[in-house]
């Protein structure tokens, strides 16, 4: 989103095949050399299954009780989706990220929600169904996202040796 005035309540609402979302709102990031502090939610390995919706409740509960947040930081790990292996049709993993997708809808529709891949995205087949689905500024193993005054810069070494050679290690200057 651009052109967003920093500190504020913006209203939105999604239209797609003819239909329209409620209409949601989220408070904009502080203006960038603001001295407000930042706030974030972050989790990882999450999934469909029962834990999964414990855990998303959880920070709903934290947001009802009027904790500001200024982003959710989810470091891999999302759907599990590649769970079913190969030989399953397009549109099973497809499924299982719609319903995961609604699952955290109440989190990510209030917040910026960055995502980094885990090694259950990593796989060529689940790639292909995460970039339809996220736009990541980077590589699938790099990359960087940022709120305000938050730079956040994260890598996977799931595909890469770790070694000060290595693509994650030039591309953060540890060379």
């Amino acid at each position: 989103m651009v052109n967003l005035v920093p500190g504020r309540i913006h209203f939105y609402q999604i239209q797609s095949n003819g239909e329209s979302s409620p209409i949601l709102k989220f408070v904009a990031a502080p203006e960038p050399g603001s001295r407000t502090p930042l706030s974030f939610l972050h989790t990882g390995d999450v999934g469909t299954f029962g834990t999964s919706v414990m855990i998303t409740k959880n920070m709903m509960t934290r947001l009802e009780m009027k904790q500001h947040y200024h982003g959710m930081i989810h470091c891999g790990d999302m759907s599990y989706a590649n769970k079913y292996g190969k030989e399953r049709p397009i549109w099973s993993a497809q499924q299982l990220w719609n319903t995961w997708g609604q699952m955290i809808d109440p989190l990510a529709s209030r917040m910026a929600y960055m995502v980094s891949p885990g090694n259950h995205e990593m796989d060529e087949y689940e790639a292909r169904v995460k970039t339809g689905r996220y736009t990541l500024r980077g590589s699938s193993c790099l990359g960087t996202s940022d709120i305000t005054r938050l730079e956040w810069v994260w890598f996977t070494s799931y595909q890469f040796p770790q070694t000060r050679t290595s693509t994650q290690f030039n591309s953060m200057g540890l060379a």
